[in-house]
């Protein structure tokens, strides 16, 4: 699964001089599982169909989880492996950061710190932020800024632990 939330199935791992990409296609359809009593997507299981024709690469950091497709009835249900989060087969650990401007510490997946320019993405929309934070999600462009801080600290293992 991918940190926009697509399912791929995986053809070839490749390595280049500066990266790993994976290369896939994504499923066309994608919906969930159930709805009540709860709804399936917010664990990322999901039914999915139509495989795309459409050869696709995505660098590691772009993939959210390892999934699995399962046939259930003659439905092709993914679902997580481990129900944790990933960064190419490696669990995301989570880092305290100081936001300098704010002077505010926040506990956030390290994926959200970039240690070459020393800033710390942070959802645009407030409201949904601590969703962003226990999701992992992998920030983009649209939807988050980045700030200017710095690392308090070691690297967790959980956000509890942080």
């Amino acid at each position: 699964m991918t940190n926009n939330r697509e399912i791929v199935q995986c053809l070839n791992i490749i390595k280049t001089d500066h990266s790993i990409k994976l290369i896939g296609k994504t499923f066309e359809k994608k919906m969930a599982l159930y709805d009540n009593p709860a709804d399936t997507s917010t664990f990322d299981i999901y039914t999915v169909d139509a495989l795309s024709n459409v050869i696709k690469c995505w660098d590691y950091l772009e993939i959210k989880k390892k999934i699995m497709i399962i046939k259930h009835d003659n439905i092709l249900v993914a679902m997580p492996i481990l129900h944790t989060s990933l960064l190419f087969g490696f669990l995301i650990m989570w880092v305290v950061v100081h936001f300098v401007n704010d002077n505010a510490a926040e506990a956030v997946p390290e994926t959200w710190y970039k240690k070459i320019n020393k800033t710390c993405a942070w959802p645009i929309v407030s409201k949904n932020s601590i969703k962003h934070i226990v999701k992992q999600d992998y920030p983009d462009e649209n939807n988050y800024k980045w700030y200017p801080a710095r690392v308090l600290g070691r690297k967790y293992a959980t956000l509890e632990e942080a």
